[in-house]
């Protein structure tokens, strides 16, 4: 075969490549749309893409009673006041990310999109945690732990939903590989971005600058701060009080999402405050720990210790939805990546029976609580079995991720 035949061969793969993803987007786009023709209930795109678009069409504020009720009216079909969903509560800069779907007047269309958008991120999350851990998985392996984000109840979920969880999942991940890959300014406004859902992520915000700044990595502290200001000043241009409209919106709606310790006082309202100071105590106390031994130390044991922040989230007592576990898809990916690496043959069976664990054991605790009708929010097995997992793995495998690898050369073994 000449040189000539074979670039002609690879340029007819490429293009096979390019229709092949192009069709797959469009399909999977196409059962999306179905899909939303039949869910007629209340989800997080709807409200975010309808007060959007009223703003950007009418110049109603996101935050206003009027858009809340327009919001309503459109789901539901008729006015309800007394309803806590519909509103916008996401910082005003949030507008921003729901725009270009915004600019679609055919909410089913633009839900579609939306979705489909959520669902490649979600492959994305894999694809990105597997570079940034250098982890090079057998093929059959790949393909395994790539499709367990669409199959994975929480994804499911949250992408179902249209929850903007997922880009900031993503998000995080492009943080990480950013640091790793020295482009700390785009990481720092990666970062900055992922605070629209701040409530769940300020934890590791704050662990991100208290790293960047022990290593002097400045150019991260620094574009993460400048660029965190930018979005919240930059927008009053458009709706100068939106800080205290959107403050007041989320004092009003008193929906704050579930704790740790409103799901143990649920189940045990006995022992359930006691047990949840306990539990909150003792997280904190270990973040601490983990956040002093890692200044100034190097990127393995910022990744490691930015995995546990995202994990312990769940654990110390802050508010969060269910829909916000796909946060911790990178901390899998780390769990697996070290298994994988570390264990050969014994690593990839852990590895296997992980995944299956979490995809049928969550879904099975999932459908179980559905039959007896409890909310995923108050399930502990739900609630609890994830981030309990994924702590006992970080704990297995923190000497091995933080470790410097191996290196030979000149038949010298270099630590």
């Amino acid at each position: 075969m000449t040189v000539s035949q074979r670039n002609q061969r690879q340029l007819i793969i490429q293009f096979s490549l390019v229709l092949f993803v192009i069709f797959s987007l469009i399909g999977l786009t196409w059962a999306n749309y179905r899909f939303v023709q039949n869910d007629t209930g209340m989800n997080e795109f709807t409200p975010r893409w309808a007060a959007t678009r009223w703003f950007m069409v009418k110049g109603m504020s996101p935050y206003s009673q009027q858009t809340t009720t327009d919001v309503q009216t459109l789901v539901y079909g008729e006015s309800n006041a007394d309803n806590g969903g519909g509103r916008f509560l996401f910082p005003f800069f949030g507008i921003f990310l729901y725009a270009p779907f915004a600019l679609i007047g055919d909410q089913n269309i633009a839900r579609a999109i939306w979705m489909t958008v959520l669902e490649v991120s979600a492959i994305g999350v894999t694809v990105l945690g597997i570079i940034v851990n250098r982890w090079k998985p057998s093929k059959c392996l790949f393909a395994i732990v790539l499709l367990f984000p669409l199959f994975w109840y929480f994804s499911v979920r949250a992408i179902l939903d249209g929850n903007i969880i997922v880009l900031c999942t993503l998000a995080i991940t492009v943080v990480f590989l950013a640091i790793r890959t020295n482009h700390e300014n785009f990481g720092g406004i990666m970062l900055a971005l992922s605070m629209v859902n701040f409530q769940v992520l300020f934890p590791f915000f704050i662990t991100v600058l208290i790293w960047a700044a022990s290593d002097r990595r400045w150019s991260l502290f620094w574009s993460s701060i400048i660029s965190l200001v930018f979005i919240i000043i930059a927008p009053m241009i458009f709706l100068q009080d939106w800080i205290m409209q959107f403050l007041r919106q989320v004092i009003n709606s008193g929906d704050f999402g579930m704790t740790p310790g409103a799901v143990i006082s649920y189940w045990l309202p006995g022992v359930g405050r006691q047990s949840a100071w306990i539990l909150s105590f003792s997280m904190a106390a270990l973040m601490i720990w983990e956040i002093v031994t890692m200044l100034g130390r190097d990127f393995r044991r910022f990744l490691w210790v930015g995995c546990l922040a995202l994990n312990v989230t769940f654990l110390i007592g802050l508010p969060f939805y269910i829909e916000y576990y796909v946060l911790l898809l990178p901390v899998i990916i780390l769990v697996l990546a070290v298994w994988d690496e570390r264990w050969g043959l014994i690593g990839r069976i852990l590895v296997v029976l992980s995944i299956v664990l979490l995809v049928f054991g969550v879904w099975l605790a999932a459908v179980n609580a559905g039959q007896k009708r409890i909310s995923p929010e108050v399930d502990p097995s739900l609630v609890f079995f994830t981030p309990a997992f994924l702590l006992f793995g970080l704990y297995w495998i923190k000497w091995r991720a933080i470790r410097k690898p191996l290196v030979i050369k000149d038949d010298l073994v270099i630590d």
